[in-house]
């Protein structure tokens, strides 16, 4: 009888234990009605003061739950209350239920929970702790703007921390605004300056010291990294008309060569180049292939993507499923499109394709006994 039962447990004179969601492990006291395995334990608890007390055996509870759920520690220094932990029995798949009176524990794998309304507050286990917690703000939108930068190390706010495996750098040696902005601009990834004075101005780069806009404005650096990883326009200058001045050297002055000749031709020449195309072989023996994104449904065959080719000549448009984007697979793809070309007389000769491929790509394009190009990035 539940009335029983509570009375028992009020009173003391049915052994019981606290169900603590703070607890990541069962505690036992050497009192409790459990079952001695007779296995050595290793666990140390934290008390909420500090003191560190160790258990000696491992038990369990006369109770009908699956592992890990029904072990607990037996700790002689904890003499008064015996703990339950939640967190053992959300890892056995229980779901526990405070509320004013009583709690209960039920068997997720045939229990549904339904609810009116939702949750007024919500937390999360922390995988390295093991525990549950629930943030003390309202909701934590931008990390550089709804955090505080802090004078101290972490290491005095938490003294029992482990070690840090990452280091990250300062820039307190550096003494000038150029090597600032310089360094920051290869530590951002080497943004072009619109898009980073866009960033700093969207308080993205709030927590890096001294990193504003007038002083990106005046100190952006011209590196070869930008143009290569962001640069989606030819450079202008390539192919200046204007006459560059050619100053002589000494092995001019040697070979009495004053007046040294512009390489440009000083009248109109009327030389004709030609070449003779065939349109209709050279059309025919191109074909250009691409990988589109992933689409968000796999197929029930578990295709993920495809792999598009199209043919000049006869403007047809092939595509064959891959599940992945691995070399095999694309490979694997590749060549049942070739073998679907060949089937109908169709060989081609030169290959255009992405400027990301791998060399079991380009094997098998060889094996086929075909050329290929690659695209330039950003022109395809």
């Amino acid at each position: 009888d539940d009335a029983i039962l509570r009375q028992g447990i009020t009173n003391g004179t049915i052994p019981s234990t606290v169900v603590d969601s703070g607890c990541t492990a069962g505690v036992g006291t050497a009192e409790d009605p459990c079952r001695r395995t007779g296995s050595k334990s290793n666990k140390e608890f934290i008390l909420p003061g500090g003191e560190i007390v160790a258990a000696t055996e491992i038990a369990e509870y006369p109770l009908q739950v699956r592992d890990p759920a029904k072990h607990l520690h037996i700790t002689p220094d904890i003499t008064t209350n015996s703990l339950m932990s939640t967190n053992e029995f959300a890892a056995a798949n229980y779901i526990t239920i405070f509320d004013n009176e009583e709690v209960n524990i039920y068997d997720a794998n045939d229990t549904i929970i339904a609810v009116t309304r939702g949750a007024i507050l919500r937390g999360w286990k922390c995988k390295i702790t093991g525990l549950w917690r629930i943030p003390l703000v309202d909701m934590v939108r931008n990390n550089n703007t709804d955090t505080v930068i802090v004078n101290r190390p972490p290491t005095e706010f938490l003294p029992s921390c482990p070690p840090p495996i990452d280091a990250i750098h300062n820039v307190y040696e550096l003494k000038t605004q150029p090597e600032l902005v310089r360094y920051y601009h290869a530590a951002a990834g080497f943004p072009t300056k619109p898009t980073w004075t866009r960033a700093i101005k969207n308080k993205q780069f709030a927590s890096w010291p001294g990193l504003t806009v007038d002083v990106v404005n005046r100190h952006y650096p011209d590196s070869e990294e930008t143009p290569k990883g962001h640069g989606r326009k030819a450079p202008s200058g390539l192919r200046s008309t204007k006459d560059t001045a050619t100053t002589p050297d000494e092995s001019d002055e040697a070979f009495e060569c004053d007046n040294i000749e512009s390489p440009r031709p000083t009248k109109k020449e009327r030389t004709i180049f030609y070449k003779v195309m065939h349109v209709h072989d050279e059309a025919a023996l191109k074909i250009y292939t691409n990988q589109p994104g992933r689409f968000p449904k796999k197929s029930s065959r578990g295709n993920q993507y495809i792999m598009v080719m199209t043919k000049v000549d006869s403007d047809a448009i092939l595509v064959e499923p891959m599940k992945n984007r691995t070399a095999g697979e694309m490979s694997r793809a590749y060549q049942a499109l070739i073998d679907r070309l060949n089937s109908a007389g169709i060989f081609p000769k030169m290959h255009i394709l992405d400027n990301e491929c791998s060399a079991e790509m380009k094997a098998t394009i060889k094996l086929n006994k075909m050329t290929f190009q690659l695209v330039p990035p950003h022109d395809h």
